[in-house]
Parts: C-alpha cells; sequence; structure tokens
C-alpha cells in the first residue's frame, strides 16, 4: 500500500504540468491500469464530437458544459483482454487488439477533460459525467482537471432491476473531488490507493481478474457508505476513552445530587455521554464549515497553537487549555456573536474582584490563557456570525417564574452565590468550575486504550486517536450527498450516522448490538429516498386532478380563523378531496416521478396551469417526522422539494410571489389597525419581513438558499424524545442553508445571512401523549383564546428570523409571556383539564437540555390543522422495556367503543413502534400520507392485531416493501416499509377496490443489494387486495396463491385473478 501511494502522490504531483493525456494515463499506471486500446484524437472538444457524437445533441446539453471543455482525450479502454494480465502483474500487452472497440460493453473507457479555471460544483461534474455517458455502451471514468485541481468520477452503470435503457439516467455517480495536485490531502491519497488494482477486494476475495469484479470493486470501495463506516470505528474508539477522561459540570452535579453510589456513578457517566456528543457535533459542524473557509485552520494546528497558547497542547496533555480557551471561545464568544469591535474580552471590576458580566457569554473569556491574547482577537474576528442557537452556552440563571413554571429544573440548579444557576457547558473562569476536558483527546497521534468493557471482549487492544487528529485523516464536504450523486468524502449526513449510532451505543436498549454492529444504526439513504418519493407523490396527486390540470387555481379557502395573515401563515386552498380517473393518475404519478428523479436536473413535465398548483401545494404541505433522530427524513424532503423547485420554478419568481403575498396581505391589516401606535408598530414590522423576503430572493446565485429557508420556515417540523437529537437536526439544516450562500469576506458578515431560529420547527417532545381534546376546534371556543394564540403565533414566526441576542431575549420573553396568558385562559375557560393547561405552560422551548412529556402541534408548531405528511423510522423499544409508560399508553391507546370495536392498538405485550404507528395515521389530515419504515413483528403477532384492525379501519395501503429478516440495519428486527393514507372517515372493512402493492424481499438477494430496491420493488412486486389482510394476520401473497389457500372444504374451482 505504502508503495502504490507514493507511486499515486508523484503521479499527482506531476499531472499539474504534464500535458492531459500523458498525466491521466501516469495516474492510473500508477493505480496499476494500463491498456493499448484508444481513439487518435487531436484533443479538441470538436474532435471528440465528431467522434462520439456525430448528430451533435451533447452540445445543446447545458448539463454538458461543453463551452467550458478546454480539451478532452480518451486515454485507453481497458477490457477483458488486459485485466487478468494486469492482476498478474504482467504489463506487456503488446499482443493485444490496439483500437478501441465499441463493441466491447464490458469494458471501461478512461476518459480525460481540461475544464475552465474555476470552482466546479459536485452536481456540474456528475451532469458531464452523466452525459458523456449517454454516447458511450460501457461505463466511462473521468478525470477533471482545471488549475491546480483534479476530480475522478465513476459512474455506476450496472443493470437497471425495471429498464436497461434508464441505466446511465438513474444510477449512482461517485466523485473523488477537488484534489489538490501540488498538495494531495491524505484522504485523496488513501481513497485513490484503494481503488488501485492490488488493493481492490470484492467482499474479501482476492484482486479482480474480469471486468465485472473490477466493477464491483470499484463501486465498492468509492462507496461513502464504507467510508463513513470506517470513520465510525475510529470514532467510537475516541468517544468511549474521552468520556472516561471528562468531567463536565452537569455530570458533577447529577453526580453529587444521587445518594446512591452506583446510580451517582451512572448519572455521572449519562450526563458525560451526552456532553461528549454535543462536544463532537459541535466541532464537525466546524470542521465541515471551516471546509467553507470560515474557520482559520490555525486553530487546530499544533504549532500555531504552540505559539499561540502558554500551554502547548501537544506538550499538555492533560491540560485544558485548548477546550476552554480556543473551542469555548469559539463556540460561544465567536460564532453566537455578530462580527464587530463588541468581540472582545471579559471586563471585570478590580476594586471588588467581581465578575460585571457574569453569565455573559458573548464576551471571551480565559485571556491568561494566551500568548499574544491580540493576535487570538483577530482570529475569532475572522470567524462570522451564525445564530441559530447552535452555539448557545447553555449556563444559565433561573428566575423564580422559572421554578413555578417548571419544578423539576430544581435538580438541575446549583447555588453561586445567591443566584439560581443551571451549569451545563461550564463556561466560566469560577475557581469552583470542574470543567476538565484534555487536550489529549483532541491531539493524541495514537493512544492504548482498553475497551474490552464496551465492546464486551476480553484481552483485546484498541487505539483511540485525538478528535482533531482523527478529523485531519479524512476529506470533508459540506454539500449532502444524494442517492444519485456523492463525493466521496464525509457530509453533513455523518452527523446523523454518528449521533444516532453513539446514543445507541449507550442506550440499554441498543447497547451491546450498537456496540457490536459498529455504525448500522442508522436509516439508509436510498430508504429514506425511496420513502420521500412515495410520501410525495401521494401529497402532490391529491392537487393535480383532472379538473385542475389545465386551468388556473380556485379561489383560495384559509385554513385557518380570519385574524389576518401572521409572518409565515399561507392563505391557500386545501387539496381537492376526489381523485381523478386512474387512467389519468397514472399519467400524473408517471410525471411526478419524473419530477423527483433526482438525476434530472432539468426540463418541466408539467403545464403551467399544473406547475402553479405544484409550487402552491408546496408551500401548502406541513410534513412531521414524529421519532426524527438527527434529522434523516426532514433532510431527505428539503433535498426533495428544492430540486422539485429548481425544476418547477428555475428563475424563483413563483417561489417568492407565494411566499411574499402573506406578507403583503399582513401589510395591508397592519393599516387597518384602529390603534395608531400598534397600528404604526406593526406596519413597520411587516414593512421589515417584506423587505427581509426581497434580500433573501436578490441574489440569483442564492436560489437554493431561497428555497432552503422557506421550506424550513413553513413545511418541516420534527420531533424527539431526545433534545440532543433534536440539536443535530437543526445542526443539518444549517449545513444546508450555508452550502447555499456565497462567502465574500469584503462584506458584513462574510456575506453570510444569519442562520435561523428553529425552536419552534424541531422540538424535544414525547410524541406518542397527545393533548385530548374533544374536537381540535376546542381551543378557539373563546375568542379571546384564538386572538392570544393568533399572537403567539406571531410571535414564534418574528422569532425565527431575530439575530442579535438582544431581539432574542426579548422575543423568547414575549413568547414565555404569551404562552403563559393563553395557560390561565385555558384554564379559566376549562377547554383543558388543568393538569394538561400547567404541563403546555411549563414546556419551554429554548431550554436544549429537556424535553416535553405530551406532544401537540397546535400548541408547538402552531398549526390549525393536522399535517399533511407524517414520515419516520420510530424507534425499535421491546414491550419489556417500557412497563411504566404501558398505564398512560393503555389510557390513549387502549378501550373500545360501544359497538365494541376497540378504539386503539392497545397490548399489554406490543412493542412501543405499534403506538407510533397508530399516532402518524391520527396525526394526518383526511387523505395525508403516511410512510414508515418499521417492524413487521405486527403484521402476524398477536399483540398486533388491534392494530391491525385499526390500520385497514382508519387508513388506505398504498405499498408493502416486506425485507423479512435481511439486514438492511441493525437497529430494527424484520424491517418493512408502509405507505398508506388516512381515510377521509373510518370505515367497517377496506373495500374491495382498495389495492395494496407489495414486495416480500427475495431471500435469495444479497443485504448489500438494499441500494436496489427501488427495482426490484417495480420488478417483482405484486398487487393485494387490502380486505384480505385480515385481524388475524397479514399474509403478503398473491391474490391468486391467497386464493387457493382460502378456497372452502371440497370447493374445486375458483375465480383466476389476473396477476
Amino acid at each position: 500500500m505504502s508503495e502504490v501511494r507514493a507511486n499515486v502522490l508523484s503521479a499527482l504531483k506531476a499531472a499539474s504540468e504534464q500535458p492531459l493525456k500523458e498525466a491521466t494515463t501516469a495516474l492510473f499506471e500508477a493505480l496499476g491500469y494500463s491498456s493499448r486500446k484508444t481513439v487518435s484524437l487531436d484533443g479538441t472538444p470538436s474532435s471528440f464530437l465528431k467522434f462520439a457524437d456525430p448528430s451533435g445533441k451533447l452540445s445543446a446539453k447545458s448539463d454538458a458544459y461543453v463551452s467550458e471543455w478546454r480539451r478532452i482525450e480518451v486515454a485507453f479502454q481497458l477490457t477483458n483482454d488486459e485485466i487478468p494480465v494486469l492482476a498478474q502483474g504482467n504489463s506487456d500487452l503488446f499482443a493485444g487488439q490496439q483500437d478501441y472497440r465499441a463493441s466491447i460493453i464490458e469494458s471501461f473507457v478512461f476518459l480525460a477533460i481540461e475544464l475552465a479555471d474555476r470552482q466546479w460544483s459536485r452536481g456540474a461534474l456528475a451532469g458531464i459525467t452523466r452525459e458523456i455517458n449517454r454516447l458511450f455502451p460501457m461505463p466511462v471514468i473521468i478525470f477533471f482537471r482545471y488549475g491546480n485541481l483534479a476530480s475522478l468520477a465513476v459512474i455506476d452503470r450496472r443493470p437497471n432491476h425495471r429498464d436497461a435503457a434508464r441505466d446511465v439516467i438513474e444510477k449512482r455517480i461517485s466523485i473523488i473531488k477537488d484534489i489538490d495536485l501540488i498538495n494531495p490531502h491524505r484522504a485523496h491519497l488513501d481513497i485513490l490507493s484503494d481503488i488501485a488494482l492490488n488493493q481492490v477486494k470484492v467482499r474479501g476475495r482476492g484482486v479482480p481478474t474480469n471486468f465485472r469484479d473490477l466493477y464491483s470493486g470499484w463501486i465498492e470501495a468509492l462507496s461513502t457508505q464504507a467510508l463513513n463506516a470506517r470513520f465510525y470505528r475510529e470514532l467510537a474508539n475516541w468517544f468511549f476513552w474521552s468520556v472516561k477522561q471528562v468531567e463536565f459540570p452537569s455530570a458533577i452535579h447529577a453526580m453529587e445530587i444521587e445518594q446512591d453510589p452506583r446510580k451517582a456513578l451512572e448519572a455521572f457517566e449519562a450526563e458525560n455521554q451526552i456532553a461528549v456528543i454535543r462536544l463532537l457535533t459541535r466541532l464537525i459542524f466546524v470542521w465541515f464549515i471551516k471546509e467553507k473557509g470560515l474557520v482559520p485552520d490555525e486553530l487546530f494546528r499544533t504549532e500555531q497553537l504552540a505559539a499561540l497558547l502558554k500551554d502547548s497542547p501537544a506538550e499538555h496533555p492533560d491540560s485544558s487549555t485548548y477546550y476552554k480557551a480556543i473551542l469555548q471561545n469559539l463556540f460561544f464568544a465567536t460564532l453566537n456573536t455578530e462580527m464587530s469591535e463588541d468581540r472582545k474580552w471579559k471586563a471585570k471590576r478590580a476594586d471588588l474582584g467581581s465578575d460585571i458580566q457574569y453569565l455573559v457569554h458573548t464576551v471571551y473569556r480565559y485571556r491568561d490563557a494566551f500568548r499574544n491574547p491580540d493576535r487570538a482577537l483577530d482570529l475569532f474576528r475572522k470567524v462570522p456570525f451564525l445564530n441559530g442557537g447552535l452555539f448557545e452556552c447553555l449556563d444559565r440563571e433561573i428566575s423564580a417564574r422559572d421554578l413555578e413554571r417548571n419544578p423539576n429544573l430544581k435538580k438541575r440548579v446549583v447555588q453561586e452565590d445567591s443566584r439560581n444557576v443551571i451549569r451545563v457547558d461550564g463556561f466560566s473562569e469560577r475557581p469552583d468550575n470542574g470543567l476538565k476536558v484534555p487536550n489529549k483527546i483532541f491531539f493524541a497521534r495514537s493512544e492504548k486504550v482498553d475497551l474490552n468493557a464496551e465492546y464486551d471482549t476480553k484481552g483485546r487492544s484498541y487505539e483511540a486517536a485525538g478528535l482533531v487528529e482523527l478529523f485531519s485523516r479524512y476529506k470533508f464536504t459540506i454539500e449532502e450527498n444524494t442517492p444519485v450523486e456523492e463525493e466521496v468524502a464525509l457530509d453533513p449526513e455523518l452527523l446523523g450516522k454518528v449521533f444516532e449510532n453513539l446514543l445507541a451505543s449507550y442506550n440499554a436498549d441498543t447497547r451491546t448490538t450498537a456496540r457490536k454492529k459498529s455504525g448500522a444504526f442508522y436509516t439508509p439513504r436510498e430508504v429514506v429516498d425511496y420513502m420521500v418519493d412515495e410520501a410525495l407523490t401521494a401529497y402532490f396527486e391529491r392537487w393535480l386532478p383532472a379538473k385542475l390540470a389545465e386551468r388556473q387555481l380556485q379561489k383560495p379557502v384559509t385554513r385557518t380563523f380570519d385574524f389576518g395573515s401572521a409572518p409565515g401563515e399561507l392563505d391557500l386552498q386545501r387539496p381537492p378531496a376526489a381523485q381523478p380517473p386512474e387512467n389519468v393518475l397514472s399519467d400524473i404519478r408517471t410525471r411526478l416521478r419524473n419530477l423527483l428523479n433526482m438525476a434530472i436536473k432539468t426540463g418541466n413535465p408539467f403545464s403551467p396551469a399544473e406547475t402553479d398548483v405544484l409550487v402552491t401545494a408546496i408551500e401548502n404541505l406541513r410534513a412531521l417526522d414524529p421519532a426524527c433522530g438527527s434529522g434523516a427524513f426532514p433532510m431527505g424532503l428539503l433535498q426533495k422539494l428544492v430540486h422539485i423547485l429548481g425544476r418547477l420554478d428555475p428563475d424563483n419568481a413563483r417561489w417568492k410571489s407565494q411566499n411574499r403575498r402573506p406578507l403583503e396581505d399582513q401589510r395591508q391589516a397592519a393599516g387597518r389597525i384602529p390603534d395608531p401606535a400598534r397600528r404604526e408598530a406593526a406596519i413597520d414590522e411587516a414593512d421589515m419581513a417584506l423587505a427581509k423576503l426581497d434580500r433573501d430572493f436578490a441574489d440569483p446565485e442564492r436560489a437554493n438558499y431561497a428555497r432552503k429557508l422557506y421550506i424550513i420556515e413553513k413545511c418541516l417540523f420534527g420531533v424527539d424524545i431526545q433534545p440532543i437529537a433534536v440539536q443535530i437536526a437543526k445542526l443539518r439544516f444549517f449545513i444546508s442553508l450555508i452550502v447555499s450562500q456565497k462567502i465574500d469576506c469584503k462584506e458584513d458578515n462574510a456575506n453570510i445571512t444569519a442562520l435561523p431560529n428553529l425552536e419552534t420547527k424541531l422540538v424535544a417532545a414525547n410524541t406518542l401523549i397527545p393533548i385530548e381534546r374533544s374536537a381540535q376546534a376546542d381551543l378557539f371556543r373563546n375568542v379571546k383564546i384564538a386572538e392570544k394564540e393568533a399572537e403567539l403565533r406571531a410571535m414564534n414566526a418574528r422569532y425565527f428570523s431575530a439575530r442579535t441576542a438582544k431581539s432574542k431575549r426579548a422575543r423568547r420573553n414575549d413568547i414565555a409571556r404569551l404562552r403563559d396568558e393563553l395557560a390561565e385562559l385555558l384554564k379559566l375557560d376549562r377547554g383543558l383539564p388543568e393538569a394538561d393547561a400547567s404541563k403546555m405552560a411549563a414546556w419551554d422551548p429554548f431550554d436544549q437540555n429537556a424535553f416535553a412529556p405530551f406532544f401537540d402541534p397546535e400548541w408547538m408548531f402552531g398549526l390549525s390543522s393536522n399535517l399533511d405528511i407524517v414520515i419516520g423510522n420510530p424507534p425499535y423499544v421491546r414491550q419489556e422495556s417500557i412497563k411504566d409508560q404501558k398505564p398512560l399508553l393503555e389510557t390513549h391507546y387502549g378501550g373500545k367503543d360501544n359497538r365494541g370495536v376497540p378504539k386503539g392498538a392497545y397490548s399489554g405485550t406490543a412493542d412501543l413502534f405499534v403506538y407510533f404507528i397508530q399516532r402518524g395515521i391520527e396525526l394526518l389530515n383526511p387523505g395525508g400520507a403516511f410512510a414508515y419504515i418499521t417492524s413487521n413483528k405486527w403484521y402476524r403477532a398477536k399483540y398486533g392485531e388491534r392494530l391491525r384492525g385499526w390500520m385497514n379501519r382508519n387508513s388506505e395501503l398504498r405499498r408493502i416493501v416486506d425485507f423479512g429478516d435481511a439486514e438492511v440495519f441493525d437497529a430494527l428486527a424484520y424491517p418493512t416499509i408502509i405507505i398508506a393514507t388516512r381515510r377521509d372517515r373510518p370505515v367497517l372493512a377496506p373495500k374491495s377496490s382498495d389495492i395494496v402493492h407489495v414486495m416480500n424481499w427475495p431471500p435469495d438477494r444479497d443485504s448489500s443489494e438494499v441500494v436496489a430496491f427501488p427495482d426490484l420493488f417495480d420488478a417483482l412486486g405484486f398487487d393485494v387486495p387490502q380486505s384480505t389482510l385480515s385481524t388475524d394476520g397479514w399474509q403478503l401473497e398473491p391474490q391468486l396463491r391467497w386464493e387457493m389457500e382460502h378456497r372452502e372444504p371440497g370447493e374445486t374451482t375458483f375465480k383466476i385473478t389476473p396477476l
């Protein structure tokens, strides 16, 4: 490996100076690949196009960027003539055919393209690769060079199970992107070395000797799944080691207040684990934005840090100077503070020795730790303000009113002088600050560590590297990969994988499996993409019935009471209830699937009138993940909706108009307010909102930013019982917004728009426990309640875009006041039990360390109706682990109606996901789309009987993918995907016309092929009448087989239904 790496390094460094074809050939020779089969061209784009594209179609394709090709060469064609010889280490290939042969489909063509010297996006390089591959019958691998950077693009062109003609369009393109030819990153050298012929292994076998094995080996080696798994194994070692090294204030306090020594140690470890995960995710986020050039490299290099800090991290491994003086100041006093001269050191009143900026986290601390404090300030001042609450210090003072609202806070309070304080981060220079985060957990090169207890092993040796050292070994990319395009680097989805696996590694229910499986607790990207597509198809097709296909929108109908439009409130029609004829519906679905296909970036398959309907539908969409974890499904929805808008509305004109309309209505309503002072304030606020919207849409280069921002604000919601999970879901949204902004250090805040506040978009709560009320309208029976609720909704919308610490603090106080007032009105009106009203008033959306014991979308999100999509992967927790919750679950999901029919899915032996299924359907509007991946155990188990009946009565099943015992991921036993819609009203039994399309995962298929299951679903799926799915158990089998097995005794004939 070291020899290959050295050869690759030498070839890359020479490639910046050599002619294009020579440089490309030399690089592949360093990897062990060569051939004399080639095409003699003069290197000009015109000569290549004459050879490969005589019809001239490619030049007209904008995705091909032909006008920016400076040179293009056919390096060589590699076939089964050469591969066996090369595999034996023999490069004497003179005996073979020396001309390119188009008839050899099982071969590679290696091209090299010199592009204009500018920044090239992953999407642009993938577009060129895809368009060129359309011209060839075999896979084309492309080496791109632009300036002193290069990229290598490899397409997965293995056959499509549905349609062989679509293998180029729909398959994934992997790109090793922006290789520095002068000073290659160590991660790029590692990745390239992995695809060297003598390093490629196909599922553990030896060196490939034929095209198919070599191609599979390349695809496997370039898989980000393999890269992420390798990274996670190293990161898990770091995590288990670091938890033993650190002491955070919350952990110290948790241990001190617990009387039982065993429980005290458990509490200490649990708090430290959460604190280390929080530290890890903050630093990963910083590392991603460092890739964008927003954070100086000097803050992570030991040589520069030795000159900056008095205690060099490398020489003082047990000191906490790096975390305290560098990272805490970066997190809290830099990224959470506006760029200005106000970024300064904390002041003290020397005469009293007291801290006059106690609990003020927007000033720098630990000045005495620096050799040159002014140099440190210079470095920190280069970093833009990001906002968003991500880097808010969680240390805070607790008021008497806080304790009155939520008495549980007393357990977390410590006394500092005469004040009640909660210490979580420990950003303080007080002598009693017990924070300990040693330098070695960031910069150790390799530590021998004992992790046998953590991994349930004996006598094994483990190594762990410091976090900064570990990050430096890998290449990070700030843009999330998609199922059809991925950079071979660690992308922001990593945040989700890291969190969900680390959390699973210490949760009692999953600890053993998670630590042994090393990184399997995450929904695969292909599964997320499929479920998002199916949910959006079900949603959009209700907006496109035949009567709206070619005409303008009907008169809008508001979704709530007419108290005037509040910021963020939409004034749009509801989707029509009637479904079009099947032939029209089939056409709509075909075009929707074309629209959703992320490999097709341009072209609109819908008419202008239909496009208006779809853009309106997107703005009107309300989608929820009720167990969002780290945000895989909300992010999947965001990516897909941005893609759709890009095709429907390339110039953002429709999207801007739709988002501007409610703000204009608000401006008009403000002018009608009788009170002069209130009228003037409302007009000013409306004008500022309109001006902000115009700024957001002003720059065409930030079109995706405007799409993302308003999709996040209006369409996407998430809930999770783990507060740290909610924070990571926010992180992913924030990274997504940052990647769509253009950095310009000459502009204010480096041209970065401050991130929004998402506390009322992603919340920590117990999804399964609703606030029961007789009807959704109960909260609005009292006009005062309705007005107060509208006022609160408007304040939440204003908080979304609050920027400064002062404005955020003021609006938080306003929100808390309005919630108190509303809770009192609810008690007086008797619209809710007093206990529920108190719970609602106690909920603090800004407390990042607590979760609400209930979930109510109206109270928490300001929604006046249910959701349009509920999508997710609910937690798999066995019934033995929820004994304490069963009485409350029985209250909400048990009982029978006056006919003796069970009201819900409750069973004393049901696992937790059963209740998530019922709750998910209940949260939907009639006709709303439901998409879950969960366990299939309830299909036939006794405890699933009530749920099976409830689902038949309340939902119309559309698709089921049953993976059986395939190891899609190990967090779930016997996984299955269910796509359904909520019925307009419950029925006694499904109609004969209710058809479910089903696929049982073929037992002969390897679980690694799960990435291809959407193709397999269409190829191998079959229809099942929902009426055959009995409460006694669901047998997912073709109808012919079902009819044969369910004949009456003695029956000799039966009707054969076409398959």
